[in-house]
């Protein structure tokens, strides 16, 4: 699958629909889009690949997107377009899920053995990492998204 914004261009968008409420993508009157390893919706038409969800975008603004999509509740068959905004790679990698092997259960705080303390680490938007010190897991858990929404605006997750 090419995520190569110069091959979508010979993608036939005139042959499909687009319903921005439901987010589904039809050919034919019949929604159309086979799950990615990845678990994105994709298509394809003249030997051209795309994700579902860009094809979207192209159809219901004119115009590919020019960035990469992000899902906004992080359901990557969700292709409403209430549910899709432009992000930069970064901003895309800060809407994820927390790890299912992240031993605090949330996103940024772990525990650090060597200093016996619970941790907060997260990156700036310049990349710069900031680390920030819990008294207790419990406070940990209740800072940790507050700084990431301070951090990371609307891609804070």
């Amino acid at each position: 699958m090419s995520r190569h914004p110069s091959r979508e261009h010979l993608f036939p968008v005139e042959a499909f629909s687009y319903d921005p409420q439901t987010g589904v993508l039809t050919r034919c009157g019949k929604p159309v889009g086979t799950m990615s390893g990845a678990g994105y919706l994709i298509v394809q038409a003249a030997k051209v690949r795309v994700l579902v969800h860009r094809l979207a975008w192209r159809l219901h603004f004119g115009e590919w997107p020019t960035q990469e999509i992000d899902h906004v509740n992080r359901d990557t068959t969700d292709n409403r377009i209430s549910n899709l905004r432009q992000a930069s790679p970064s901003e895309n990698k800060r809407n994820r899920s927390v790890q299912s092997n992240c031993a605090s259960g949330v996103k940024n705080l772990y525990f650090d053995r060597v200093n016996n303390r619970w941790q907060i680490a997260i990156s700036d938007t310049s990349g710069k990492r900031l680390y920030f010190r819990a008294s207790h897991k419990l406070s940990g858990q209740l800072a940790a998204p507050l700084i990431r929404r301070t951090l990371h605006g609307e891609f804070a997750s």
